[in-house]
């Protein structure tokens, strides 16, 4: 027989385990052999030769005769009751929880102790009968090390086994397990004096055809010994006790959701094996069948990996580019191009190609929360950002992130020649405040200005970055100055602008934005007007044409007062900047018109200069100087 086949017998809950003294050899428990040597360990030197034999049970039974039971029994309880070096073999076998019943030759209690509660340990008649349901029985045939008095260990110990009332209750329920499963032989060598009386007990009295009997055993047998196996109708499977553990434990994982999907195994035994390798699971039942949704560690972030196979050359490039970075968030694999498919979590098997109709695949990322930004140098923090940082491809990092509403994602990917970098924004569908707008279109500022921050975030150390300065700085610059100057003129006039949105803003309130953002940062507004100012329908032209009769003499300048206060409308604010005052740079009348009281001041640099009563006038009592203007 094959290991997996024997495997799978096992998964579908159809075989007893027949477990000898091999298992608990991992457990520095002893051999025969070994067991021997020990109870001569506690003899003198002239006592040790009482018996030359090598069998367990001729030398106890010679023991016994000459030392007495008593003392046979107090030092097999000694020896059994000593403590275990190493149970992880009986620690595993003990979370295996389709295997239902147990039948042991041991005399030691590490099987018991490692499956716990779990078990029903059944040495005699009363042990049989139970209020409550246990998830495996293990029978132990040959007695306990706690009851020495009563175990199976010497020649005729062996004898009155055998001749015992088999309609007792112990032994009526020993053998309905045997008759209804296979069984399977494991920590027996072929050697073993025990095994062979227990193998011929068991065939004359349980003549099953459709229920089969293997032996696990390390190497292979020769001819004779096979044949010996077979006449008794023992199969074989190579393979030692760790080695069959192990890979059975493996066997079962990558197959259980797949038997319990096409009810080979039923939903507790199932549950009980995950909650063993502490996982959780999921389902979902309808119309008598079961779909396992979601299995996840019950503790902590559950490890899971995809494993698929293509030939396809398109996809094949598509994956390269995914693992590589972080171009794309998502990766689409159509099915049918799938040679190969398995989804694996915490070592479970939870799909397979058959299962799927459209594959998916997205970045994980390495921290995701709320967390605060700093820029101590420039005095400025933002909170409630929520951030998605991915750092699973070599050599990149993404950052995906919102606040108030703004959506970016920031991705740095290193080449030959330096820092690739990749940003986009996205502001909210809804209208925002002026003043959170501001706040996320400074923080892009600063991110790509060069400047150092610190991102803290709750129940971890605080992480200081800085991104290199890059062109994408100066591409915020305009529209962060607006925002800052909307937000000095609702503290100017104690007002609130609607919400908005970038875009709605069209480029005439951007003029009238960049007209008040001047006369802020220089106290007047300056432009270059080949035309001149323009007077007319004022009754004062010929007072104003005599006060140009003589030129204005070089650096001079002249300002001239409107009578009517100006206002300026902005996001749907009228705001009122009082008078105005208008400023020449030596100014000549230009087009003069009597008739029709039109007149065009001429600046020498065609400069208009205005300010507004709201901002403050300039006294010109010396020469004056512009400044810069737009």
């Amino acid at each position: 027989m094959e290991l997996n086949e024997l495997y799978e017998l096992i998964r579908h809950q159809q075989v007893c385990l027949f477990v000898g003294s091999g298992l608990s050899l991992y457990a520095g428990m002893p051999s025969s052999k070994g067991l021997i040597e020990q109870l001569k360990d506690d003899l003198s030197e002239e006592n040790k030769s009482f018996s030359k034999s090598t069998d367990l049970r001729i030398y106890t039974d010679e023991y016994a005769t000459t030392f007495g039971r008593k003392q046979l029994n107090t030092n097999l309880k000694r020896i059994f009751k000593s403590t275990p070096s190493n149970t992880h073999l009986h620690d595993l076998l003990s979370r295996i929880s389709h295997v239902k019943t147990i039948i042991t030759t041991n005399y030691d209690h590490l099987i018991e102790n490692s499956y716990g509660r779990k078990a029903l340990v059944i040495i005699e008649d009363t042990d049989i009968f139970v209020a409550h349901q246990p998830s495996c029985r293990i029978f132990k045939i040959h007695g306990d090390a706690d009851k020495p008095e009563d175990i199976i260990i010497t020649r005729g110990d062996y004898g009155k086994l055998y001749r015992r009332d088999l309609s007792s209750p112990f032994w009526s329920s020993f053998i309905a397990e045997l008759s209804s499963k296979h069984i399977v032989f494991l920590g027996y060598g072929y050697e073993d004096e025990n095994i062979w009386s227990d193998l011929e007990f068991i065939e004359d009295r349980i003549k099953n055809p459709n229920k089969k009997r293997i032996l696990i055993t390390r190497g292979s047998l020769d001819q004779i010994k096979s044949k010996k196996l077979k006449n008794i109708n023992i199969d074989t499977v190579q393979s030692d006790a760790e080695t069959f553990i192990v890979g059975l434990v493996q066997n079962i994982k990558k197959n259980i959701i797949q038997d319990m999907r096409s009810k080979k195994i039923d939903l507790q035994t199932a549950q009980d094996f995950m909650q063993a390798f502490d996982m959780q699971i999921s389902v979902t039942a309808s119309e008598g069948s079961i779909d396992v949704t979601n299995i996840k560690k019950v503790n902590g972030v559950s490890n899971q990996h995809i494993n698929f196979t293509t030939l396809d050359k398109g996809l094949i490039t598509k994956c390269k580019q995914f693992m590589s970075g972080y171009e794309t968030s998502k990766l689409t694999i159509p099915v049918e191009k799938l040679e190969s498919f398995e989804h694996v979590i915490e070592g479970f098997n939870f799909l397979d190609r058959n299962d799927l109709g459209q594959i998916i695949i997205a970045h994980i990322p390495k921290y995701s929360g709320v967390c605060t930004l700093n820029f101590k140098e420039d005095d400025f923090r933002i909170q409630k950002v929520l951030v998605k940082v991915f750092a699973n491809a070599p050599g990149t990092l993404r950052i995906e992130g919102s606040v108030d509403g703004f959506s970016f994602d920031l991705s740095c990917k290193h080449i030959k020649e330096g820092i690739q970098v990749q940003f986009n924004a996205k502001e909210p569908d809804l209208p925002t405040s002026i003043s959170s707008i501001y706040k996320v279109i400074r923080l892009f500022y600063l991110f790509f200005s060069g400047k150092q921050f610190t991102i803290y975030t709750s129940g971890n150390k605080p992480i200081t970055f800085q991104i290199g300065s890059l062109n994408y700085a100066e591409e915020f610059r305009p529209t962060m100055e607006l925002l800052h100057t909307l937000k000095r003129l609702e503290l100017l006039y104690k007002i609130r602008f609607p919400k908005t949105k970038l875009g709605s803003i069209v480029e005439e309130e951007k003029l009238k934005i960049e007209k008040l953002k001047s006369i802020f940062d220089y106290g007047y507004f300056a432009i270059k007007d080949t035309e001149g100012l323009i007077i007319q329908q004022k009754s004062d032209v010929k007072s104003i044409l005599k006060a140009f009769k003589d030129p204005i003499p070089k650096g001079h300048c002249v300002s001239i007062f409107t009578d009517t206060k100006q206002h300026l409308t902005i996001l749907g604010k009228k705001l009122e900047l009082g008078t105005e005052q208008i400023t020449l740079n030596e100014p000549s009348i230009q087009n003069l018109d009597t008739e029709f009281n039109k007149m065009v001041l001429q600046p020498v640099d065609q400069v208009l200069v205005y300010h507004y009563e709201k901002f403050g006038f300039w006294e010109f009592e010396h020469k004056q100087q512009f400044f810069p203007f737009k």
